[in-house]
């Protein structure tokens, strides 16, 4: 299943947020059984020739409506979250198939692979902003803001970078998110994005 294209006007770094894991334990988390073509599938660059196995790793024994793996390029999302996105126009993203084991070994139906296949140029790290933040070892320069050319954009409400498997969606796509109360997931506006990386 793959979501159309389209072409909107750049919305601004405000706009755009990166969807990450909160870091949670709690929460249903899934070991995914495709080692290197991890980064391939996710970025929708190669398709797997059946369903990927995913199983409990740690966490709860129920699954959230989106399940954030062991590998960082990988998140499963529930039929619903499909139904949501295709509802709504979401654009830049597809799925393939995966056979979920819950806890026991049980076969948990209705989960689906994210791959993504929306794009933007890559990362210029000239753009953010050194900061330095204060950690419990001492002082640490980090990076503030994320930013692309904006006419490298596709125009996709999910997308990621050339030069990064971070995982954007427009305000359209947070929105949808939250009003289905979502708990799992973390947004944070490209503009104000830290990292420790340069």
């Amino acid at each position: 299943m793959v979501s159309r294209s389209t072409s909107k006007g750049f919305p601004g770094f405000s706009a755009i947020h990166v969807l990450g894991d909160p870091c949670l334990n709690r929460p249903f988390r899934a070991q995914i059984d495709f080692g290197e073509k991890a980064s391939a599938f996710f970025r929708s660059e190669e398709k797997p020739l059946g369903p990927v196995v995913a199983r409990w790793r740690m966490g709860s024994a129920l699954p959230s409506e989106v399940i954030w793996c062991t590998i960082a390029a990988a998140q499963l999302i529930s039929a619903a979250i499909v139904d949501r996105f295709l509802n709504n126009g979401i654009t830049g993203w597809g799925t393939f198939p995966v056979d979920l084991l819950g806890k026991g070994g049980e076969h948990i139906e209705g989960y689906f692979g994210l791959s993504v296949h929306g794009r933007c140029g890559p990362i210029d790290k000239s753009k953010s902003t050194r900061i330095l933040k204060q950690m419990p070892g001492g002082v640490f320069p980090y990076w503030k803001g994320l930013y692309f050319d904006p006419d490298s954009w596709d125009g996709s409400a999910i997308f990621v970078s050339e030069t990064s498997s971070l995982l954007f969606v427009v305000d359209t796509v947070k929105r949808s998110l939250e009003k289905a109360k979502i708990k799992n997931l973390r947004f944070v506006a490209l503009d104000a994005f830290e990292r420790s990386w340069d």
